[in-house]
């Protein structure tokens, strides 16, 4: 793990790296106390005589050239320490994978670490293989990445365990929880601690449908590659990387639109049909094989010329889905992306307040220029899950214009809200068709 180094952290490091000395005129050398001068010129000096480093690995991974990385020790283009355990089996990745060794590649992933998951659709089962594969691959995005939603209807579906399984064969090791905030200076605060420690993922476990997930402070994060911030306890103010990878799981997750357009979904359904009673001690036997698997994946797209799929888009993670999805379609798993659409429209309770209200407003006014106190009467009449400010419905349609603000040009099902003008200083709505 990594953090800031203190002025005492630095002063124990130093003494026992070098000597200090001072010569006087006579040339006669006498040790020298460490002085704290020397530690705080190296803390102020903003480009360091130091190797950068951006994190620390426990397992082979691709740098951002398509080089594989699979040594122990400092990777100075990659800015990174590998550790792998010393007796690794570290297998070898064929330059140009054969049909065969990809296929068994495919079999090693979705057949045995993911072998006693049920999942929704084909779609959550080839975003999960794609989180697996971003851990190998992350260098490989030059951008930010999405947050991956592992959810369910109900509990006991293994969402927790699918995510320690990839950790576990990943670094070894036993996955680190987070409790997401409940205020937004918290989530500034905890995000950014986080980053300073330059973790490979968070991982946000178990909301429930009575949290909201909705943060304009981790919308930014998500779709962004560089954050500033104080740390914790200092006047200082640093820049830092965000290259981590996203991960959260839930019960029927309440999610903002904000937040929603930010991520892709791994729906899971229950299961008592376990095939291994220790799914973790399973997968971790055969850590070596199934990161070999990974590896090959990638190795096998690159070895084809990185192919980007055209029809493979989401927004401010086009590369990340064009790299994915090309690794997914030269491996023959079909279905990235496929369920973003139904995910993205059932997330958000308040956006099917929406959606009704904006059925009802076609039905009642069609495509005429209206005020926001016109559709009061209809939220009100049909008790619609939409949160206005006030009592009054005078107070609510103020509320509901800013609203209108924020929605305009967003499409809810076959209709688009379009700003109509000023009419006597008040503003008009109107909806459009979409097709």
């Amino acid at each position: 793990k990594m953090s800031p180094a203190s002025k005492s952290d630095l002063g124990y490091i130093l003494a026992r790296l070098a000597r200090f000395v001072t010569i006087n005129n006579d040339g006669e050398v006498k040790n020298k106390m460490l002085s704290y001068d020397i530690i705080n010129d190296l803390r102020a000096t903003q480009n360091k005589p130091l190797p950068q480093l951006n994190r620390i690995c426990k397992h082979p991974f691709y740098s951002k050239n398509g080089m594989l990385i699979y040594t122990s020790g400092y990777h100075k283009k990659a800015k990174t320490i590998l550790e792998l355990p010393e007796k690794f089996p570290m297998y070898q990745i064929n330059e140009n994978p054969s049909d065969e060794e990809i296929v068994v590649a495919k079999d090693n992933i979705v057949k045995v670490l993911f072998r006693d998951f049920i999942f929704e659709t084909e779609s959550d089962q080839a975003n999960a293989v794609a989180l697996f594969l971003l851990f190998l691959g992350r260098d490989l995005v030059d951008g930010p990445t999405p947050m991956h939603i592992v959810e369910s209807a109900e509990f006991g579906t293994g969402k927790t365990l699918l995510v320690e399984s990839v950790v576990k064969v990943i670094s070894g090791e036993a996955v680190e929880e987070s409790t997401f905030p409940t205020s937004e200076a918290e989530v500034r605060r905890q995000l950014l601690a986080h980053l300073i420690k330059k973790p490979e993922y968070i991982f946000f476990d178990n909301l429930g449908d009575d949290y909201r997930l909705a943060s304009a402070e981790l919308a930014q994060m998500l779709t962004g590659t560089m954050k500033s911030g104080r740390i914790l306890g200092q006047s200082k103010i640093v820049d830092i990387a965000i290259n981590l990878i996203w991960v959260t799981s839930g019960v029927n997750m309440n999610i903002s639109r904000e937040i929603l357009r930010r991520c892709i979904r791994i729906r899971l359904q229950k299961t008592d049909n376990y095939t291994h009673r220790d799914h973790l001690a399973y997968v971790l036997n055969n850590r070596a094989e199934i990161i070999w698997s990974g590896l090959t994946m990638i190795q096998a797209w690159i070895a084809k010329g990185c192919p980007i799929p055209a029809e493979k888009r989401l927004r401010s993670f086009d590369r990340w889905a064009g790299v994915f999805g090309g690794i997914l379609e030269v491996a023959g798993i079909p279905g990235l992306l496929d369920n973003q659409d139904s995910f993205e429209n059932s997330g958000d309770p308040e956006f099917d307040g929406y959606l009704a209200l904006v059925s009802m407003w076609w039905k009642e006014f069609g495509n005429r220029k209206i005020l926001s106190r016109n559709l009061i009467e209809l939220i009100n009449n049909e008790q619609l899950p939409i949160e206005l400010e006030g009592r009054s419905d005078n107070k609510r349609a103020t509320s509901l214009g800013y609203v209108l603000r924020r929605l305009k040009d967003r499409k809810f099902g076959d209709y688009i809200i379009k700003d109509a003008g000023l009419r006597s200083g008040r503003r008009q709505w109107r909806l459009t068709a979409s097709k």
